[in-house]
């Protein structure tokens, strides 16, 4: 486990945690100066930074590269969100994998929505039966 990980899960461990969202380094680099303890890289403000919406435009490996900026830019941990895993259950155990070996974020959320994806703050969400959302996990 990296130095980050356990870091978040210290803080865990205090009872909660506050992630300072941010959607770049430059972003990340200053929430860590202003004494912020631990980050939040979120689809949303990745999409935004590239002037999209977040409903599943980004690729697995344009947010891993993403994420993957964010956490080289600062020494504090970094919670990753990784949508719905970009596709099946194979996308998201390669997301997994990836994620935990290509980046060094301390930890990551995924989201249990069927196709396409949708951001949290958008109407019309559906989420996936309870077998198929198990069987992502």
């Amino acid at each position: 486990m990296s130095q980050k990980a356990c870091t978040l899960r210290a803080l865990i461990g205090q009872g909660h945690v506050f992630a300072y969202g941010v959607s770049s380094p430059l972003t990340a680099r200053v929430a860590e100066l202003a004494g912020h303890q631990a980050l939040y890289a979120g689809g949303y403000a990745a999409a935004a930074e590239r002037l999209l919406p977040d409903m599943g435009i980004l690729t697995q490996t344009e947010m891993l590269q993403h994420m993957k900026y964010i956490a080289c830019a600062v020494s504090i941990p970094v919670m990753a969100d990784i949508d719905d895993g970009y596709g099946g259950v194979h996308n998201v155990e390669r997301t997994v994998r990836d994620i935990i070996t290509e980046t060094d974020v301390a930890g990551f959320h995924w989201e249990d929505q069927k196709y396409p994806k949708r951001c949290g703050h958008i109407a019309g969400k559906e989420v996936l039966p309870l077998q198929e959302a198990v069987g992502k996990l």
